[in-house]
């Protein structure tokens, strides 16, 4: 049925547009749902009106959509927010909590990219985005000091794995410095922390 529906209601809509007359203009304004359905002449097609009213409950209204878009926003703002102004604890502990709010703040770039066409530039969301630039410039900073301590971090490991296989077979030394998972942790902390540097640090 959602199928059909498509197709007919797609090929109405073309025919009825090429049978305007030559010089019909468009309304200036948003049509209405009964403004549509007389374009399209399908106020008597009682089948194709049940389509249509089931896929308007299937897709949010306008204003819904963009509400939940700006909650869901508005979450991960705050949870990015709490990661990374998090401080204390172990370095472990630390650097996971960096590592989290790497992740958080590679969708909230992406995501205020995408609201930008849903969202007004005066809505109060980005009045709360604008107003913490100081904490988004301090959390690049720590990006590039986390990177350099990860970078020397990773200097000791291929050191070590040097040294080791100056002494021992390949297979040891895949099985100790490989396997055992600090070098592969270390090159793949160094590039979520690169990535986010590069897609968000511009």
């Amino acid at each position: 049925l959602a199928i059909w529906g498509w197709v007919k209601f797609l090929g109405l809509f073309v025919s009825q547009s090429l049978s305007l007359p030559q010089h019909w203009q468009p309304p200036s304004g948003t049509a209405t749902e009964a403004e549509l359905k007389t374009f399209l002449g399908i106020t008597h097609d009682t089948l194709l009106v049940a389509w249509y009213r089931d896929m308007l409950l299937q897709h949010p209204r306008p204003e819904a959509f963009r509400a939940k878009l700006r909650s869901d926003w508005q979450a991960l703002w705050a949870e990015w927010r709490s990661l990374a102004a998090q401080s204390g604890g172990e370095v472990a502990q630390q650097q996971q909590r960096l590592l989290r709010a790497c992740g958080c703040w590679r969708q909230l770039f992406w995501a205020t990219g995408a609201m930008k066409k849903y969202i007004p530039p005066k809505d109060e969301v980005w009045a709360d985005f604008e107003a913490v630039q100081h904490v988004a410039a301090r959390f690049m900073q720590r990006l590039y000091e986390a990177l350099e301590a990860r970078l020397r971090e990773h200097v000791v490991h291929l050191r070590a794995m040097e040294e080791v296989s100056r002494k021992t077979s390949l297979p040891t030394v895949v099985q100790i410095a490989v396997d055992g998972g600090d070098v592969r942790r270390s090159r793949e902390e160094i590039r979520l922390v690169r990535v986010t540097i590069d897609e968000t640090g511009r």
